[in-house]
């Protein structure tokens, strides 16, 4: 069992934030792509959080795009949306915390019309 499945929200949340704040001290990126992604990350950590993921899978980040599209999202927010979310998987991943489950997963296009 994910140790994060058994702690209060508050502490949960504490936990997330930290762990943002790890990723975006790691980041060589301006102040404001910081803030971007912590805007962007917080968004994804509240959905997971909404649907009781514990550990999050490829799966997960696929239905996070899809309701990112439902929510009708231009193709270049969900774009950025999802730069973040791999952004952050890719130095999880790296540090040995949690495997890339966003690898190759692009924006997607929505259709013009």
């Amino acid at each position: 069992m994910n140790e994060l499945a058994i702690v209060p929200q508050t502490s949960i949340e504490k936990r997330l934030d930290s762990l943002i704040d790890a990723f975006l001290c790691s980041q060589d990126v301006r102040e404001n792509t910081k803030e971007v992604y912590r805007k962007q990350l917080k968004q994804f950590m509240g959905w997971i959080r909404e649907r009781g993921i514990a550990e999050p899978t490829r799966e997960d980040v696929l239905a996070y795009r899809e309701s990112l599209k439902a929510r009708g999202l231009s193709a270049s927010s969900i774009k950025g949306y999802l730069v973040a979310v791999r952004v952050f998987f890719t130095w999880a991943e790296s540090v040995k915390f949690y495997p890339n489950v966003s690898k190759g997963i692009k924006g997607g296009r929505q259709a013009r019309g």
